[in-house]
């Protein structure tokens, strides 16, 4: 066992399972061999380069380790540049994010400030990562009917809002920011 597993036994006693998110997490415990330890991925990883550094990089990070992705499109990714070096994991599963139906289905018919009229919805973060930027050009570029409406906040807002403005949509595209309520 990792020595670090093994003063953090002492410690707290036996674990069962040993359970680790994020790359920034990967990449602090990469030489961790534990059975027991489980690397949960949230997000495609990118197509292997086929360079040097990304094959030990691949190798340290996902060889041999146990893997649970939140959806297929995860795991293909991952298996994906497994396949292309070579390597393989000791275990891949694929845990899906709960989704409470009655709950969503319940909140869904109260009263929410959207418009009247039809209406294409986004709902997430408005960050780099999720491309809302693609999103509202594709918008304009599609000349659809229904009115756009964003909902979340974030670091891009004020530079998504200005893109709107640029793009002549400001009467046809809202931001409502975060809401309790997003169904």
């Amino acid at each position: 066992r990792d020595r670090l597993i093994k003063r953090l036994e002492r410690r707290f006693g036996a674990m069962d399972q040993i359970i680790m998110r994020g790359q920034g997490a990967f990449e602090m415990l990469w030489r961790l061999r534990d059975r027991r330890a489980c690397q949960v991925i949230v997000s495609p990883i990118d197509p292997p380069t086929g360079g040097w550094l990304d094959r030990w990089y691949s190798r340290l990070l996902y060889d041999g380790k146990n893997i649970v992705c939140n959806s297929t499109g995860v795991k293909d990714s991952v298996e994906s540049r497994l396949a292309a070096y070579g390597f393989s994991a000791r275990g891949i599963s694929v845990i899906p994010n709960p989704i409470p139906i009655a709950r969503i289905e319940a909140m869904s018919r109260e009263p929410a400030p959207l418009p009247q009229r039809p209406f294409i919805v986004h709902v997430a973060r408005l960050t780099y990562q999720k491309n809302q930027e693609l999103l509202i050009r594709a918008y304009k570029a599609a000349e659809v009917d229904e009115d756009l409406v964003i909902i979340g906040d974030g670091q891009d807002r004020s530079k998504l809002e200005r893109l709107v403005d640029e793009l002549g949509l400001a009467e046809r595209v809202r931001f409502l920011g975060q809401l309790d309520n997003p169904y």
